[in-house]
């Protein structure tokens, strides 16, 4: 739960808990939007949900209440898992994402509720390995391509990858990023890291005030 106060950029997001002990933990760290049990999901307005992180006794029940989530038309639904989380990959729960409790819980999650921010993902067993990843979310209106990506990062040191909302691979030069798409960012070193994402932050600087200024331009209600 750290992670989310860490890395929220603004969105939406609710923890949804089967019983008082899993709420009273999320309101100590500061989660003020808390669904307890299942019988709130009937009454709650969803729609005003971007981002639904869900924690039962078991994964069965967790399980559950992601197909509850899925139906009404939350935006991302993520499983929390006190077992390796393989069962709810596998369930057909509705999860775009399952986080099982260990070692990098929190960046796990910082990577799929960390809109526009960059997140350090530590890579076990690799010892000259160190990535980022971003979320795309408010800077998908910019219109950045795959191609202007890639060019802006080449000779970095390291290596972007681009993942959409559902995991797939982007390989389109001409593709523009989209809500919720994912930049990886892998190089052997630390320094080398920092170099590829400061090259993607200027980009992002750059396309910004390109796009205010365009927009400053639009007549009132063009």
């Amino acid at each position: 739960m750290e992670s989310v106060r860490r890395y929220d950029a603004g969105s939406s997001i609710t923890l949804v808990a089967l019983d008082e002990v899993a709420a009273e933990e999320g309101r100590s760290l500061g989660l003020s939007n808390l669904l307890i049990g299942r019988d709130s999901l009937g009454t709650a307005d969803l729609g005003e949900v971007d981002v639904a992180l869900v924690w039962a006794c078991s994964d069965a029940e967790t399980c559950e209440l992601g197909r509850q989530l899925r139906s009404a038309g939350v935006p991302m639904v993520v499983g929390l898992s006190a077992s390796t989380g393989e069962a709810l990959s596998r369930g057909g729960c509705g999860f775009d994402a399952v986080v099982a409790a260990g070692l990098y819980v929190e960046s796990a999650l910082g990577s799929l509720v960390g809109f526009d921010t960059w997140v350090d993902i530590p890579i076990g067993g690799f010892a000259n390995a160190y990535a980022r990843v971003y979320r795309v979310f408010r800077r998908a209106r910019l219109g950045i391509t795959l191609q202007e990506l890639v060019d802006a990062t080449r000779g970095c040191g390291g290596a972007l990858f681009v993942y959409d909302r559902c995991g797939a691979y982007v390989t389109s030069p001409t593709r523009r990023l989209e809500e919720g798409d994912l930049l990886v960012v892998v190089a052997p070193t630390e320094r080398s890291a920092v170099a590829c994402v400061e090259r993607v932050n200027r980009l992002f600087t750059l396309a910004e005030r390109v796009y205010t200024a365009l927009e400053s331009r639009r007549p009132p209600g063009g």
